[in-house]
C-alpha cells in the first residue's frame, strides 16, 4: 500500500464521521497522528501493533479531543481490533502521523 493512501483514508473517515479503521496501516498513521495531537507518547517498541494501540488507548483516555475529528479518530481507534503484526510500512506510517504538519488536509 502506498502510505499516502492510508493517510488520506483516515482524513476522509474523520471528515465524514463514518467508517472504521480497516487495517494496521490506517491504525499506524492514526496512532502517530493522535500521539502528536494529544501529546501522549507511544511505546518505544513498535513491534506489536495490538499492544501499541491498547497501551496508547489506556494512556489517552483522559485526553479531551480538540474537535469532532479528533473525537471520531479516537472512537474508530478504540473500535479497531488490531492484530499484533507490523512491518516496515506500519513503522513508516507511525512516523508520518508523528511528523504530520497539516492534519485533516488531503
Amino acid at each position: 500500500m502506498v502510505p499516502v493512501l492510508a493517510r488520506q483514508s483516515i482524513i476522509l473517515k474523520c471528515d465524514r464521521k463514518r467508517n472504521t479503521i480497516l487495517g494496521n496501516y490506517e491504525c499506524a498513521y492514526a496512532l502517530g497522528l493522535m500521539s502528536k495531537l494529544s501529546g501522549v507518547s507511544l511505546l518505544e517498541d513498535h513491534s506489536d501493533m495490538r499492544l501499541l494501540k491498547d497501551t496508547f488507548m489506556e494512556q489517552v483516555s483522559s485526553y479531551q479531543p480538540a474537535d469532532d475529528k479528533e473525537e471520531h479518530l479516537l472512537h474508530i481507534l478504540e473500535l479497531y481490533e488490531a492484530p499484533s503484526d507490523t512491518d516496515e510500512q506500519t513503522e513508516e506510517l507511525l512516523e508520518m502521523g508523528l511528523r504530520e504538519e497539516r492534519p485533516w488536509v488531503i
